[in-house]
């Protein structure tokens, strides 16, 4: 009989738990001598030694190399030192992104004087012929998220890198050498999607190491060889962050399980996910997903569902859920708390209305079976009956 006090996370996009074998390593290394890893003494040079091997180990799972890597503090601070390293280079350059981006890097674009922005349909797909037609001479980076933050759907990354190794070719053939490059932020791709940078053709990558099973606040910022040079060129130094030890030690240890573990770890979400679903259905509950014609697995991770549940307040239904060990949210994290509706349901033409009932669910390494997710889709609908979630 399941423990009426028991948590049932359903929030692993804002943050996973700490992965089992990246808690080990942190705490052998705290419970170790640790030294300055920049000075020159022995036990110094040891250490500096093992994490520039971890590090380099790191680069080798995104079959990178390790000077194109760098630990930054998540993705959003990744993101913003790609931006100022292009903005410093090039000054107003021209940046393409969609509105369904992350508010930090959408924000961050919308500040520039020469941005662009590619709507998505409601269907919430990206029309490459939409971004080809915003793509000019005067383009230096277009930037997608590979999985969204809040719908859990998979953006085309492999077929934007094709285009714009396409329009680079014939610009060639035209005596124009356009140094146009690809960004992706790939932090809710990391447990189900494929991570190798050579096959997804991208310049620069984001990740944030909360959202596989890395410390908090932990992050990654890959960049190309051609865009370092690039930026080399224009006289750009890279000014790399000081790098925290933990970190590198963490998110090598998780994204390595992550990728380890991706194939049986993507199948058995998509079946917790299909089976919270199931449930939720057959408790009588209306609901919808977002976007409308979304088909669970097919284009999307799985591990994030983006509902609407007519007349339920769903700000309220957060708390009363997590007063009962259900933990859910109504949105990206970082916006939730702001109290604005999501700009990525408003790109996909839900009203004000749908958005202020509509939650996210994502599911990960705490859900350990579909009779918990189960238990806890019959719990959650047992609770939107109650007039106190109720528009």
């Amino acid at each position: 009989m399941t423990k009426p006090n028991k948590t049932y996370n359903l929030d692993h996009a804002a943050t996973a738990p700490l992965n089992k074998s990246a808690r080990k390593k942190i705490i052998e290394f705290i419970n170790s001598d640790y030294y300055n890893p920049d000075s020159n003494y022995q036990p110094a040079v040891n250490i500096r030694r093992d994490l520039a091997e971890t590090k380099s180990n790191l680069a080798k799972l995104l079959g990178a190399k390790s000077p194109s890597i760098f630990i930054t503090n998540g993705a959003s601070d990744a993101t913003n030192r790609l931006l100022n390293l292009i903005k410093r280079a090039q000054p107003n350059p021209e940046i393409i992104t969609s509105n369904i981006e992350h508010s930090t890097l959408l924000n961050s674009v919308k500040a520039l004087k020469n941005h662009k922005i590619v709507s998505i349909n409601p269907n919430g797909e990206l029309s490459l012929t939409r971004l080809e037609a915003l793509i000019s001479d005067q383009t230096i980076l277009v930037s997608s998220q590979y999985v969204n933050n809040e719908t859990g759907q998979i953006l085309p990354i492999k077929e934007i890198s094709k285009l714009l190794q396409k329009i680079k070719a014939e610009s060639v053939s035209k005596g124009v050498h356009l140094p146009i490059f690809l960004h992706s932020d790939a932090s809710q791709a990391a447990i189900t999607e494929d991570l190798q940078i050579p096959r997804l053709g991208i310049d620069a990558l984001s990740l944030n190491g909360s959202k596989f099973g890395a410390l908090p606040s932990s992050g990654l910022l890959y960049l190309s060889a051609d865009l370092i040079r690039w930026l080399d060129r224009r006289g750009t130094e890279l000014n790399p962050p000081k790098e925290n030890p933990l970190s590198i030690i963490s998110i090598y240890e998780a994204l390595s399980h992550a990728i380890q573990t991706k194939a049986s770890e993507k199948k058995r979400i998509l079946n917790l996910s299909s089976s919270f679903l199931a449930e939720l259905a057959e408790s009588g509950l209306e609901f919808k997903l977002n976007p409308q014609n979304l088909k669970i697995g097919k284009k999307h991770t799985g591990h994030i569902l983006n509902l609407t549940l007519p007349g339920i307040d769903a700000e309220k239904l957060v708390i009363l859920a997590g007063l009962n060990g259900i933990l859910l949210s109504t949105g990206a994290a970082c916006s939730a708390r702001k109290n604005k509706p999501s700009h990525v349901l408003k790109a996909l033409s839900l009203t004000d209305q749908e958005i202020s009932s509509s939650i996210r669910l994502s599911f990960g390494s705490a859900n350990k079976s579909s009779k918990g997710v189960q238990f806890a889709a019959k719990k959650l609908a047992k609770l939107c009956q109650q007039d106190s979630v109720r528009f």
